[in-house]
């Protein structure tokens, strides 16, 4: 968990454990116009803690206050961008301050929490995809103000085909990031296989040939 931080003078200081926020160039000792904020679980291909999120969401709030930052750029360290939650913690990875049935009742959906803050960052998110993506890992691409892509990456939704629902506040922003004409079959075409993560956002389509983005 983040105990409550105030905005630094870099943001590389902050205690993060499971992601990175860095400026451009990165030995500056202060906060850039520019902030790079990454998944760091390379080695579980950047999958989601209740900690990451928890941290995510902080660093959200954090740069939503500050006046230096004008743009932040979500990617993840190593190979992936982020493959969704971590299967080998489960529920309870994500779930690890419930105790009581009551707190239980009050939770609410970190990934949503995440896609809020996001979306209501005064400062525009550019999504830098530069592995794999899947389930939570996609869904959080939707609210940014922009993605960009290396023109090898795939996404997997395997939980639309498990009769999971949408998580992330995705059945509210997913129309809005896609056309209409697009959508339904974008909801619902989904099988367990990865496919190019292009072409649903026809009229958004950064693709890059690198994947170091």
């Amino acid at each position: 968990m983040v105990a409550t931080i105030e905005v630094p003078a870099s943001y590389s200081s902050l205690p993060f454990k499971d992601i990175i926020v860095s400026e451009v160039a990165e030995d500056t000792p202060v906060a850039t116009k520019v902030l790079i904020l990454a998944f760091n679980r390379p080695d579980k291909h950047n999958a989601v803690t209740e900690n990451l999120l928890t941290e995510l969401e902080a660093a959200y709030r954090l740069i939503d206050q500050d006046e230096r930052v004008r743009v932040v750029v979500l990617t993840g360290t190593g190979r992936a961008f982020c493959v969704g939650g971590d299967l080998q913690t489960g529920f309870s990875g994500l779930l690890a301050h419930q105790a009581s049935r009551e707190s239980i009742d009050r939770y609410r959906d970190q990934g949503g929490k995440i896609a809020l803050a996001i979306a209501s960052c005064t400062k525009p998110t550019v999504v830098a995809i530069n592995g794999p993506v899947a389930n939570f890992g996609f869904t959080i691409t939707f609210p940014a103000t922009t993605r960009v892509a290396w023109a090898r990456a795939k996404v997997a939704q395997p939980f639309s085909r498990l009769g999971f629902s949408l998580e992330s506040c995705s059945a509210y922003v997913l129309p809005r990031s896609v056309t209409k004409k697009q959508h339904p079959d974008f909801r619902g075409t989904f099988d367990r296989k990865a496919v190019p993560f292009w072409p649903w956002w026809d009229a958004d389509k950064n693709e890059v040939s690198s994947s170091k983005l």
